[in-house]
């Protein structure tokens, strides 16, 4: 895996602006959150990925944020952005209705920096949907 980051690494240097690994919102048409440069991301099994999470990051959103001082952070669509080493590729992790709008997507490689002609991998996972739209079964069954 070390030498795997160090070719990553060695890949991106070139480039003028650092691409990011991190955690984040999108809120009027803003991307938010807290990101690290890939040299000063933490490993995760073949991943790249931020320290934080979004539970602890959301009051620094908030303070910084006023209009989403009421508001709780998984009502707000988030994601992760990392990178697959082994693949060689970013990886955005979110809502389905985040990875299905190529503007948001666009604004979040921008905000990390990702160059256009680096391969992102968009995967959804039920985690980061917004909880008052999923569908819950009503129906309890106890064994």
């Amino acid at each position: 895996m070390k030498d795997l980051f160090q070719e990553a690494l060695k890949k991106y240097a070139v480039l003028k602006k650092t691409p990011l690994v991190g955690i984040f919102w999108y809120h009027n048409k803003k991307v938010l959150g807290d990101f690290f440069e890939l040299a000063d991301a933490d490993v995760y099994g073949d991943m790249l990925g931020p320290h934080s999470n979004h539970y602890d990051q959301w009051s620094e959103i908030q303070r910084t944020n006023a209009d989403l001082a009421d508001e709780e952070y998984e009502y707000i669509p988030r994601g992760r952005v990392l990178y697959d080493l082994v693949a060689a590729k970013f990886v955005i992790i979110s809502s389905a209705s985040i990875v299905a709008s190529k503007a948001v997507v666009k604004a979040i490689r921008r905000h990390c920096n990702i160059p256009d002609t680096a391969p992102v991998v968009l995967k959804t996972d039920q985690h980061y949907e917004n909880p008052s739209e999923l569908e819950w079964d009503d129906e309890l069954i106890l064994f």
